[in-house]
């Protein structure tokens, strides 16, 4: 701005002389606004005008004036038009001139004095303080003066502002003191004059002070205060002492350097200490910007050599790992702790560290407290009551584990029984009985939020519990607050004892206001009041007198709320602390809009005409008014001798004060200050009210009385002036005469109107009472049809819900309803039911739930009025809120977070991916994006959801991506998104959002409209790179000449070529061919030449001869020629099979390397790839010789089978063990085997030569290739079988009867399948308990049969031999000891033990017998049940020894581990940890081992 300020004035200085000087400005101001009225002469227009932050610019003619302004305005807040301008100051005050400098404006420039405001005072200004001791700091030196000193102080300032005359005396005070030492300087800047000063620091009329420093960033200064005491003469004194000691704090570096002799001594020192140790820049800066508020609390360090002293401090200085994330060390007193996070997570670990898990509650701490940022877990107790005092003693236990678990997260602090005033805000009225958990935001009044825990018994029975019972109960409470489902506690009165009734009002707190007034079902009028307010007594007997007035009115309440006391919800939009009266009228069950009473005199004539305006009720409003002035006037005449008693008795306490200073004074010799200063009466407008009403009533009492001995006056005078006259009795008859008749007339007259009026009256009452009967009928009608549409309007009743990891429990409290008419709808994401309760009213509630749930698997039941209802959740995962919109739903939403399933995770959202490039993308803006509208040739997005973690290290390389290719100008039609799939729900689940650890990418192409791309997240940047890139490049490439062709030819190992006989758009060939080449992006380049073009016409070399290849081009209708390239290899294959079904099989495997490699990487790509896989296995000394046999075979079988089958050689020392899952002999070799595709569950097949002329086989490479090709061929036509997983037996074993038969796979077929004996078949593991016991059983059954020949017992280890599905159903690994008899092959049967038993020396007669049970061949079993009987005690003997032998191998260890443990102990690698073996039970442990294997506290082990 500065530089465009510049050039502006160059202009100017041209230019204003012709035509600022014929300008006409006239310009007024308030406090917050200048107007300026521009006139110029016709000549010169039109006439525009500019408004930037400090100056107009004019433009007259194409001709530019640039006018700076004395201060800055507010552009945006600005009007112009025509000639006539409003400009908003950015600090609101009265200017002392327009423009910065009027003399080099030469037009005309006055002030409009009728269009100013004169309310506004002009403002006195002050001068700065001068002092040789401060700096001259001004925009052009800031930076300089910055980077000169290690710490640079200064204090912005406006003339006009006089607030801070004392303070700036301390700061030139400070600058003094500072003066002599070295890097250290303060300022005082002029703001008005140094405007970009001024705006930089957003200067105001402030007595704020920055400091910068030299080593931080200008943009983020230290905001300091000079300190006030109270000073001896009552005022307050600056404290310069403070001031300077501010300063002195922040004067070192805010990281230290840290050496390997310091971070030896800071493990045992007090200070506290956090170091970083990582060696990253960007870590350094992050650490540093989190160490400001620690300043005088936690010294930051940073090590020079991180690996040095990380091994002083005992920490990997690599632990973290993860990119974005370092390692800090808490160090104090013996004490350290580590953690691994970024620059947002680092403070909170540093505060939780440096206080104590619970600490103790300080007033003079609250500021500390509320600066950490972290929300204050908060416990009150009160150690020295005797009733509450071992209850806070096992409330503190239990809040100490807590905090253990929520350590970072929250803060916890106990509070002492003086400071339970607290407990007001929190809703609890008093008394107080504690303990009584809560959590709080912030602490100082009015700020933050509180949250209450609500025990689910009386707090003193609760806290007495069990210690982890109440622990887990509060940090399911605090987690439910971290994940935002409480609703926030209010202050609230004490919930009155005595129920309402009828003819009296209501008084309502905060903790019963959704019972008595959200949900209830009559119309309500409310009064919100403070208690002390001055007419309490009348307003009272008001309000009492509308209640009893409408007590027979059913459907209507009156209520209040002592808003001294409760919380008033924002939509009653009343001033907060206002002392006003104010009425309203509030509809049935919270649905409309809460209407105010208008007026600002309330009657009860005029609420009861207000309150039956609005109501949904009927009622005759004559006879309530006439009620309510019956009950009325005795109310309001008792409610004012109240009133007149409590003034008399505040004014007789008034006049006891008044009399006791009066004693004071005279005693003592005080001075009253106010009487002194002449400020009596305006400090006391009471007092001085009550003076002026006395003052007119001893006037107006004067007046009277002078107007009375006037009147005396007059009449004396009068009479002493007539004398007395002799009375004329005549005329007085005639006249009484006269009056007596005139009387009688008179008398006559009223009589006779008295009866026509009485008739007239009759009349008119019996006309009124007809009309009153019709009008009472329309009314009982007009109410009937109002109550009968109000039951038509459902109610929305209280909605508790819970919820596991895979469900949602709703419970809605519905009072007495009808079953019969309930009525309910579920459907993906939304929930709506209706019933009528018995008085035929309507219940309901719809609601749009904040994710998907299953409708099928959601079910309802209404039982004894609740309704319960369960939702089977979409995804498996604990929900953060239930609704899209909580406060849509009108009936109140409560989270039961004690009814939550004890195994619900509760996750924490991660951050979305974000950064330089990434749109965060909402419905609209997707579709806008996807849709081409931006002008993009691909779009990248990526669905996830906040609360599942799985992505957060791949979403880091698709953040890094984002950023490389936003920086690409090449790349700038690609666009990289985000999309919320909780928020967009319906979008997350078009495009198959999940939680899983593929974190897929989605691609799409706006050219492509109905093809989407999926992409599985990468680990690394460059992967996801690469992928990206593929499908920036069309699916398929048009090629015109040889020119094109040879430029995409030579940039990929692998060339597709359609040759077509029509276009893109007419050829039916084309759509599969595309659907190949998408499935193909980054194996190789798909490319099409159109209309009967030939390999030649795109000098391509001649691979086929000439007359077939004009055949091809000259039939149509046929399918395309298609050939793929490979330039490296220097070959090309012609592809014969169907486009559709085989093309994409054929191009994956000439995609690959016709020889390939068995690394990682390249296994990575036959994985990716999916295609069928021949391996060949050979030595290792044949491996790496080239030209050997096995290259030679596996060419020919690789070129006979081009893009059927890719072909791979292994080295079998490495990579022998694969041969297991093909069931080949390692030691034979080479070997061949097929595999479906590169994965674990593949199906294999094996080729297998007979060992016998195995060495014969494979020197003849002709042959081998020859056998190995028509094996090829079987497997392509699926003639084979899969080969398993099998032991080899050796080849001079053979099986003797009265022996347990060893069987494996591989003779499996043979041993067991093909035999007419009946079998008892044992799968074990060797790593079973007891395992020689267990073999001995077996032995003994066969021992037993071994004179029979009708049945054998064999055994198969089924952690190396492949089991047939048929025969379990369980994993391998997980088998210890599975019995069954399989019989002959005739009727073959399997049949499973059932029986197993933990007492192996009954197991041999079990079996036996099972064995007889199943067999289907004739045998006695009495012959062979002596030999069990006999082996019994050998069988118990040996299984003790085995038993011992184990607990024995297990003593060794344990003592082997202690040894070692004390060795390091004494090495010093434990010091600072509370560890000993004194403490750890070793019988238990080594019980707890041997039981592990059996199933017992396998959990906790």
């Amino acid at each position: 701005l500065a530089a465009a300020c510049l050039l502006w004035q160059a202009s100017w200085a041209a230019s204003l002389p012709a035509v600022a000087s014929e300008l006409r400005f006239s310009w007024a101001q308030d406090k917050t606004t200048v107007y300026i009225d521009v006139d110029a002469p016709e000549a010169r227009k039109p006439l525009d005008l500019r408004l930037h932050v400090e100056a107009i610019e004019i433009v007259v003619q194409g001709k530019t004036a640039l006018l700076e302004l004395r201060e800055d305005i507010d552009p945006s807040n600005s009007t112009a038009s025509g000639g006539r301008y409003v400009l908003h100051k950015r600090n609101a005050h009265q200017w002392d001139r327009l423009l910065q400098r009027p003399a080099d404006f030469k037009g005309s420039l006055r002030w409009n004095w009728k269009r100013g405001s004169h309310a506004e005072e002009a403002e006195s200004e002050v001068e700065l303080p001068v002092s040789t001791d401060l700096l001259d700091v001004t925009d052009a030196n800031f930076e300089e003066m910055v980077g000169d000193h290690e710490a640079l102080v200064l204090a912005p300032r406006y003339p006009w502002c006089t607030r801070c005359q004392q303070q700036d005396k301390a700061f030139v005070e400070a600058a003094r003191v500072l003066s002599d030492e070295p890097g250290v300087g303060l300022a005082i800047v002029d703001v008005r004059e140094e405007k970009v000063l001024g705006r930089r620091f957003q200067a105001a009329c402030s007595c704020r002070v920055l400091l910068f420093k030299g080593d931080e960033p200008t943009s983020d200064p230290y905001p300091l205060t000079v300190p006030m005491n109270m000073g001896e003469s009552g005022g307050y004194d600056p404290d310069v002492e403070g001031f300077v000691a501010s300063i002195d704090k922040l004067k070192p570096p805010a990281v230290q350097k840290l050496s390997l002799e310091e971070a030896k001594a800071a493990k045992n020192a007090s200070t506290p200490l956090a170091v970083l140790l990582s060696s990253d820049h960007d870590a350094y800066l992050s650490f540093r910007a989190a160490s400001r508020p620690f300043r005088g609390y936690v010294q930051f360090a940073a090590p020079g050599d991180v690996a040095a002293v990380a091994g002083v401090l005992g920490v990997v200085a690599d632990a973290c790992g993860d990119e974005g994330k370092a390692l800090v060390v808490f160090l104090r007193s013996n004490h350290s702790a580590t953690h691994c996070g970024n620059s947002s997570s680092v403070g909170p670990f540093v505060w939780s560290q440096y206080f104590p898990l619970v600490g103790k509650y300080d007033y003079g701490m609250r500021d500390v407290y509320e600066s950490t940022g972290m929300p204050l877990a908060l416990l009150w107790t009160n150690a020295t009551d005797y009733h509450m005092q071992d209850a806070s003693v096992k409330a503190r236990k239990a809040a100490v584990s807590a905090a253990k678990k929520l350590r970072g997260q929250l803060l916890f602090l106990e509070m002492g029984p003086g400071h339970t005033y607290e407990l007001k805000r929190f809703g609890e009225a008093e008394p107080w009985e504690v303990p009584v958990f809560g959590i709080a935001t912030a602490l100082g009044w009015d700020k933050g939020k509180r949250y209450v825990f609500i025990p689910p018994e009386p707090p003193i029975q609760f806290f007495m519990g069990k210690k982890s019972a109440v622990a887990s109960q509060l940090v399911a409470f605090s987690k439910a607050f971290l994940n935002g489902e409480l609703e926030e506690a209010h202050e609230s009165g004490k919930i009155n004892a005595t129920a309402w009734e009828p003819g009296t009002v209501h008084e309502v707190v905060w903790r019963r206001y959704r019972q008595d007034i959200n949900e209830s079902r009559m119309d309500i009028l409310v009064e919100l009041y403070i208690g002390h307010r001055k007419n309490h007594p009348t307003m009272t007997a008001m309000l009492e007198t509308v209640a009893a007035a409408l007590k027979d009115v059913s459907g209507v309440k009156v209520c209040r709320i002592n808003t001294a006391q409760n919380y008033v919800p924002a939509y009653f939009d009343r001033e907060r602390y206002s002392d006003k009266s104010e009425f309203y009228y509030v509809p049935p069950g919270g649905f409309g809009k809460v209407i105010k009473y208008p007026g600002s005199n309330p009657t009860q004539k005029k609420l009861l005409k207000f309150f039956r305006k609005h109501s949904t009720v009927e009622w005759s409003s004559k006879e309530v008014l006439e009620v309510a002035k019956d009950v009325g006037e005795e109310k309001v005449a008792r409610a004012k001798v109240e009133e007149d008693d409590q003034k008399r008795s505040k004014e007789q306490r008034q006049e006891m004060v008044q009399e006791m200073l009066q004693k004071l004074k005279a005693e003592k010799g005080l001075v009253d200050v106010g009487e002194v200063m002449g400020v009596k009466g305006k400090l006391d407008p009471e007092a001085e009210k009550a003076a002026a009403e006395e003052k007119a009533k001893q006037k107006k009492k004067k007046k009277g009385k002078k107007a009375q001995r006037k009147d005396k006056k007059s009449t004396a005078t009068a009479a002493s002036t007539m004398g007395p006259a002799p009375p004329d009795t005549s005329k007085a008859d005639a006249e009484k005469r006269k009056l007596e008749a005139r009387e009688a007339k008179r008398k006559a007259k009223k009589e006779k109107k008295a009866a026509e009026k009485k008739a007239k009256a009759e009349a008119a009452a019996a006309r009124k009472a007809e009309e009153a009967k019709k009008v009472a009928a329309r009314a009982e009608k007009k109410k009937k049809a109002r109550e009968a549409a109000m039951r038509k309007i459902p109610v929305a009743p209280l909605c508790r819900w819970s919820q596991t990891m895979a469900d949602v429990r709703l419970h809605f409290t519905l009072g007495n309803p009808d079953s019969t008419t309930l009525n309910v709808t579920i459907t993906e994401d939304c929930f709506r039911f209706v019933v009528r309760d018995q008085s035929g009213r309507l219940n309901g509630a719809e609601m749009e739930f904040r994710e998907f749930v299953v409708p099928e698997l959601c079910h309802h039941e209404l039982k004894r009025g609740v309704l319960s209802v369960l939702l089977h959740k979409a995804r498996p995962h604990a929900w953060d809120r239930l609704l899209v919109n909580t406060d849509q739903y009108k009936g109140g939403l409560k989270k039961a977070w004690a009814a939550d399933s004890s195994d619900l995770v509760i996750e924490e959202d991660h951050d979305l991916p974000e950064g330089p490039g990434i749109l965060h993308m909402n419905a609209s803006s997707f579709e806008t994006a996807r849709n081409g509208t931006l002008g993009r040739l691909m779009v990248v997005v990526a669905f996830r959801y906040p609360w599942c973690g799985n992505c957060t290290e791949k979403d880091k390389s698709f953040e890094e991506t984002a950023r490389a290719m936003y920086r690409d100008e090449r790349l700038d039609g690609v666009v990289f998104g985000v999309v919320d799939a909780r928020e967009e729900k319906h979008l997350g689940r078009k495009y198959n959002a999940t939680c899983s650890d593929e974190c897929n990418v989605t691609v799409f192409k706006p050219d492509e409209p109905d093809t989407i791309y999926t992409i599985p997240g990468k680990k690394f940047t460059g992967e996801l790179q690469v992928e990206v890139y593929k499908h920036v490049l069309p699916a398929v490439h048009d090629i015109e000449g040889p020119e094109r062709f040879e430029k995409f030819h030579a940039a990929f190992n692998t060339t597709v070529i359609g040759f077509f006989h029509g276009n893109r758009t007419t050829d039916p060939h084309v759509p599969a061919f595309i659907d190949v080449a998408e499935s193909m992006r980054g194996r190789g380049l798909f490319a099409a030449c159109w209309d009967g073009c030939t390999p030649e016409s795109i000098g391509l070399p001649r691979f086929y001869a000439d007359a077939g290849v004009v055949e091809l081009a000259n039939e149509t209708g046929r399918p395309p020629f298609v050939l793929v390239l490979k330039p490296a290899e220097n070959r090309s294959v012609e592809f014969n099979g169907d486009l559709a079904s085989d093309l994409g099989l054929f191009s994956k495997v000439l995609s690959l390397p016709l020889l390939g490699s068995y690394d990682f990487h390249s296994r990575q790509q036959y994985r990716d790839a999916g295609v069928p896989v021949g391996m060949l296995w050979v030595s290792s000394h044949e491996f790496g010789v080239s030209g050997s046999r096995g290259d030679v075979i596996l060419r020919n079988l690789a070129q006979r089978h081009a893009g059927a089958v890719s072909m791979v050689k292994l080295n079998a020392s490495a990579d022998g063990i694969l041969m297991r899952m093909y069931g080949l002999e390692p030691w034979r070799l080479p070997a061949f085997g097929i595999a479906d595709r590169e994965d674990f569950y593949a199906d294999r097949f094996a080729f297998r030569v007979d060992p016998e002329q195995h060495e014969a086989f494979w020197e003849d490479p002709g042959r081998a290739s020859q056998e190995l090709s028509k094996f090829c061929d079987d497997y392509r036509a699926k003639k084979l079988e899969p080969s398993h997983e099998t032991l080899f037996l050796n080849s001079n074993y053979t099986w003797q009867p009265g022996h347990v038969q060893e069987v494996v796979w591989g003779t499996y077929q043979r041993d067991v399948n093909h035999s007419t004996q009946d079998i008892l078949l044992e799968l074990y593991s060797p790593q079973r308990d007891n395992h020689h016991t267990q073999t001995a059983v077996m032995q003994v059954v066969a021992h037993s049969l071994r004179s029979l020949d009708l049945v054998k017992v064999a055994r198969m280890d089924a952690s190396q031999n492949w089991v047939p599905p048929g025969l379990t159903t369980r994993a391998r690994d997980s088998i210890t000891a599975d019995y069954f008899v399989i019989t002959g092959n005739i009727t073959r049967r399997v049949v499973k033990f059932r029986g197993i038993s933990r007492v192996l020396e009954h197991m041999p007669e079990r079996l036996l017998r099972f064995l007889h049970e199943q067999s289907t061949l004739e045998w006695e079993l009495d012959p062979h049940l002596p030999d069990m009987k006999l082996v019994t005690e050998q069988l118990e003997e040996m299984k003790g020894h085995e038993e011992d032998a184990k607990k024995a191998a297990m003593q060794e260890w344990i003592e082997h581990e202690k040894a070692e443990f004390r060795r390091l102990k004494g090495e010093g690698k434990f010091d600072g940890m509370d560890l000993n073996l004194d403490n750890i039970n070793v019988e238990g442990l080594m019980a707890d081992m041997m039981n592990q294997g059996r199933g017992r506290r396998k959990k906790e082990l």
